[in-house]
């Protein structure tokens, strides 16, 4: 079923690259993206090939934290390079994660 569902939103996106997080112990959904062709990182790795601003800025557009395990499909060096490509990423952060947490907590209107 894991599978059928990361499938049907990568083909309803039609991205170029994915990205899902999730938490170390994990263990099925880190072997379901396995599976999938997603590739394995830790954030502190990213960041010390990365830096600090741009690996803060993924943690924060994936809703994730900063202990989670980031996989990603399509390419780690794209995704990075397309976070420069992306504009401000305080505006996707709201956007992205923000918003659909709001609308989920307080409805349509706001608190």
């Amino acid at each position: 079923l894991g599978k059928v569902l990361v499938a049907s939103v990568e083909e309803v996106c039609g991205a170029d690259v994915y990205v899902a997080t999730t938490t170390s112990d994990n263990l099925a959904s880190l072997r379901l993206f396995a599976s999938m062709c997603y590739e394995r990182a830790r954030w502190h790795e990213l960041e010390e090939l990365y830096g600090w601003d741009l690996t803060y800025e993924l943690v924060r557009l994936t809703c994730g934290y900063e202990d989670d395990v980031v996989m990603v499909k399509g390419g780690l060096g794209r995704l990075l390079a397309a976070l420069g490509e992306w504009g401000a990423p305080e505006d996707l952060w709201e956007r992205l994660c923000y918003e659909p947490w709001r609308r989920l907590a307080y409805g349509a209107a706001r608190p």
